[in-house]
């Protein structure tokens, strides 16, 4: 019996990397989507953000520019504390040109603060670009629920106007991102 992808195939090749050594508003990758694949990975370890009351949020990019007015994504998703008893939420129908990542304040203190992010992306106008994310993150801010409580989330987002794009921008609400680990990979 063989293996599926035994001759290599479906494999993730890196194309992109960055890992945060200073404070910086944003990341961006600017056109690592081609038509080379149809299917990439953005893999996130490790976020952090330097101030107390902000999200980290992602948004879709063309030619340099990120796409906004009547290029808006839609998408629906569940936000669960792992915690017991704890709040939990499902997102349905959200249409905007940023989503995201996090649902709760990380605030400032880098032992509570930490988000990790799984993203599959198929960024083609041909097959209706789409994006399918998980993350998990510690929150040392309130805003859905105590301090220090651990959440994860599942997203399914699509473009409303079917506009491809060949890059992201991930960027913190307000004050910088102060760590972090960035990488996009080609599912080959």
């Amino acid at each position: 019996m063989g293996y599926y992808g035994k001759s290599n195939a479906a494999n993730p090749a890196l194309i992109a990397a960055t890992e945060l050594t200073a404070d910086t508003t944003t990341v961006i990758f600017d056109g690592v989507f081609n038509a080379e694949t149809k299917h990439y990975k953005l893999i996130i370890v490790g976020a952090q953000i330097d101030h107390t009351n902000s999200r980290i949020s992602f948004a879709r990019r063309l030619d340099g520019s990120t796409l906004g007015g009547s290029n808006v994504m839609v998408g629906s998703g569940y936000l669960g504390n792992v915690q017991a008893g704890e709040t939990t939420a499902v997102e349905t129908n959200v249409s905007t040109t940023t989503f995201d990542y996090d649902a709760s304040k990380l605030g400032t203190n880098a032992t509570r603060q930490a988000l990790h992010v799984v993203q599959d992306i198929f960024p083609t106008v041909k097959y209706l670009p789409t994006d399918l994310q998980q993350n998990i993150h510690v929150s040392s801010g309130d805003y859905y629920d105590d301090a220090g409580d651990v959440f994860m989330g599942e997203r399914a987002i699509t473009m409303k106007t079917g506009v491809g794009y060949d890059g992201v921008i991930i960027s913190a609400q307000a004050g910088n991102l102060s760590a972090g680990k960035f990488y996009i990979y080609a599912m080959v």
